[in-house]
């Protein structure tokens, strides 16, 4: 037998959650009742319906009706999951290659449930406002751990701006990822990253 769940209340694409083995004897008109316990999947936001699939492998040959193997429940549960979302990035409009430089930014669950878990957030420079590709790590800060829905922390951190003989005068964004690796099971990873210009040019030279 096999448990999953569904956005549909007619439980089409299912999501499989977990799958039972039972050895038993059944007399014709006999039934069972199971009750067993199943693990949600992270990030799932909104209702759901479990269903319920007997015999999921096949096993026992059914001279009378193989259609009614799958039930669904009548009744949807509401699923709820965080979602971290970063704003209010602030730091210098410009600045030098090599200096320290403050960063601050604000991260605010405005999900539905709350969290209970370790995350990190990083500080990168880039060049680009919204990729992480080709970017230079500049920080990594733990977060308080737990937040409420609705609630929202605010870090600043001094960062030391990379000088080498790659970069060039330009314009750059000092970006901030929530969740960096990816702890939280969030409703929304889409609103992790936010990210601030900063106008950066070469020192000179001695």
């Amino acid at each position: 037998e096999s448990v999953a769940i569904s956005a549909s209340p007619t439980g089409t694409s299912p999501q499989h959650l977990a799958t039972f083995t039972f050895t038993n004897i059944f007399a014709p008109g006999v039934s069972l009742n199971r009750t067993q316990a199943v693990v949600l999947p992270g990030g799932l936001e909104g209702s759901y319906y479990v269903v319920v699939t007997a015999d999921t492998a096949n096993q026992i040959a059914e001279d009378i009706n193989e259609a009614n193997n799958i039930s669904v429940a009548a009744a949807a549960m509401v699923v709820h999951s965080p979602d971290l979302a970063v704003a209010r990035v602030e730091s210098p409009g410009a600045a030098e290659f090599g200096a320290i430089v403050s960063v601050s930014w604000t991260v605010t669950n405005v999900g539905t449930a709350a969290i209970s878990a370790l995350w990190q957030d990083r500080v990168y420079l880039s060049s680009a406002s919204n990729s992480l590709s080709g970017a230079t790590l500049l920080a990594t800060l733990s977060a308080p751990g737990a937040l409420a829905v609705g609630d929202s922390y605010t870090r600043t951190q001094s960062v030391t701006l990379p000088l080498n003989n790659v970069l060039l005068s330009g314009n750059y964004f000092l970006v901030v990822r929530a969740d960096a690796v990816g702890n939280v099971a969030e409703s929304n990873e889409d609103n992790n990253l936010a990210s601030r210009a900063v106008a950066l040019t070469l020192p000179p030279l001695p």
